[in-house]
């Protein structure tokens, strides 16, 4: 995760031109948005070239407004896909139970 991190401050830093982070600033970026799934990273680095409105970097903050709705809605889609997956089976053990008598 902290390469993907590091590729999104190094494409944005190129975009404003401006300088990317020290190794200590890549670790604190890194700490604070390891819980994000990388391939939510490309969505949040395009939203931040569209909208950042300064030649700078934008702070983790940024990214995290944009990271964590995505982040709360791949969880719902889980939780609803084992819910359903639940509901499946449970059709499925009533169903054969039916059958059997």
């Amino acid at each position: 995760m902290k390469k993907d991190i590091a590729v999104s401050l190094e494409i944005l830093a190129s975009t404003f031109s401006c300088d990317v982070p020290n190794n200590i600033g890549l670790n604190q970026y890194a700490k604070l948005l390891s819980k994000y799934p990388a391939v939510f990273l490309p969505h949040a680095t395009d939203e931040l070239c569209i909208t950042n409105k300064y030649r700078n970097i934008p702070l983790p903050r940024d990214f995290i407004e944009i990271l964590d709705p995505l982040y709360k809605e791949a969880w719902k889609f889980v939780y609803d896909l084992e819910k359903t997956v639940k509901i499946i089976e449970k059709y499925k053990e009533d169903k054969i139970e039916w059958v059997k008598k």
